[in-house]
């Protein structure tokens, strides 16, 4: 008898939750569905958001009134007694102009908290991110949202598939899926969509296309097996390139020139033919007078001039070179340039002084073991991080650069 009393009343307590939730639909006033909006008892601050299709479900408890916010529309807070006769909800459009102010003080910042969302791919553009993620888990919708440097929703899309995102050296942002790609163009904080094209062109612009200077563009090609890279400048509208760069491993072009420790048939000689090696990385950065080239072929720091001449060159002394990673990070706003270095299972990003390959400072960020996409704009870092001892969503985070040791 008492199992069935429990029993029942574990059905009573559900229904009764069930009955006190709200659910309905978020739309703009033109009825297009609203993502992203935060819906939150009057005088807390945790609360829901509406997914992809503008729907919500929420619990208000013993509020009386319940928020609903987004920064592309005017707030409004409604009685939950009428909200329980009319659950849908219809925003109205507005726009603030401001500029980003952070209001956080943890060292390392989570974008959208509130927010269950997958992140696939980031781009930051004109103090705004484009991101391309998945409500809740991978499987679900893909969106595009639109966001502040803060991670406040500006505007979001719905998207057929997820896709990559892209910006050119000239600042334009696309969005790459499996066979079309999208420029994309925000006109009063709103996004559009160009035409669709093959997504085979962005991907070779994304591969080959390095920078663009004055009315000629810079074209990176790797050869012998991975370990040469060439950069070509080509000038619009000409169709020829010419030359101008060029770094050769030439340890490594010889040592693979020993062949395979093979029998040397045609199947080993098909098989050494299918091996990808490991490019070698050199990344260069165009200045007023100069050029100067992270050579980690030589571990020297070159400096050229725009003809491509040797100028002087210095070693890299701002660390160790076994845990060194072959990749330099630039802020356009500071002009600073920073290196990576993982030790100990710790990542540290260090600012590098280019005058004399030494360090200036660096800062280590604990508990992000495994960050990708590494982005430096005006003095913060922002990566994306999976955190597989929690909810295993895989998130956006910021880290301002002041503090020298960062994370949890």
């Amino acid at each position: 008898m008492n199992k069935w009393l429990l029993t029942g009343f574990f059905i009573i307590t559900g229904l009764m939750a069930h009955a006190q939730s709200i659910s309905g639909t978020i739309t703009s006033a033109d009825g297009k569905p609203v993502a992203g909006v935060h819906v939150f008892c009057e005088g807390a601050n945790a609360g829901e958001v509406s997914d992809a299709n503008g729907h919500y479900n929420f619990n208000p408890g013993g509020c009386n009134r319940i928020v609903f916010r987004h920064i592309h529309y005017k707030q409004q807070i409604l009685p939950v007694e009428n909200l329980r006769k009319s659950p849908d909800v219809v925003l109205e459009d507005t726009i603030y102009l401001f500029n980003a102010v952070d209001i956080y003080s943890k060292p390392v910042i989570e974008l959208l908290p509130d927010t269950p969302i997958f992140v696939n791919d980031y781009e930051i553009c004109d103090d705004r991110i484009f991101i391309c993620a998945f409500y809740q888990r991978k499987l679900n919708q893909p969106v595009l949202l639109y966001t502040d440097l803060n991670g406040r929703v500006v505007d979001s899309e719905t998207l057929s598939e997820t896709g990559d995102l892209y910006k050119d050296p000239e600042g334009a942002v696309y969005v790459t899926q499996k066979d079309y790609a999208y420029q994309l163009f925000t006109d009063n904080n709103r996004i559009s969509f160009s035409e669709a094209f093959e997504s085979k062109h962005v991907i070779a612009a994304r591969e080959h296309w390095t920078h663009s200077v004055g009315d000629s563009i810079i074209l990176q090609y790797y050869y012998f097996k991975n370990q040469g890279v060439g950069y070509f400048v080509r000038q619009m509208p000409d169709d020829s390139a010419r030359l101008f760069l060029e770094f050769i491993d030439e340890d490594a072009y010889d040592r693979m020139a020993w062949g395979p420790y093979f029998d040397g048939n045609e199947f080993d000689q098909r098989f050494e033919e299918l091996i990808v090696y490991k490019p070698v990385q050199i990344p260069i950065f165009f200045r007023k007078d100069d050029i100067v080239a992270f050579n980690f072929i030589l571990w020297k720091i070159q400096y050229f001039d725009h003809q491509g001449n040797l100028l002087n060159e210095v070693d890299m002394q701002y660390g160790d070179k076994k845990k060194i990673q072959r990749e330099i990070y630039y802020d356009d706003s500071s002009g600073k340039y920073y290196g990576r270095e993982i030790r100990n299972g710790l990542n540290n990003l260090i600012e590098i002084d280019v005058t004399t390959g030494k360090m200036i400072k660096f800062f280590s960020f604990k508990g992000y073991p495994h960050i990708e996409k590494l982005c430096v704009s005006n003095g913060v870092l922002y990566f994306i991080y999976k955190d597989y001892s929690g909810d295993e969503y895989k998130r956006l985070y910021k880290s301002p650069l002041i503090n020298m040791v960062a994370g949890r």
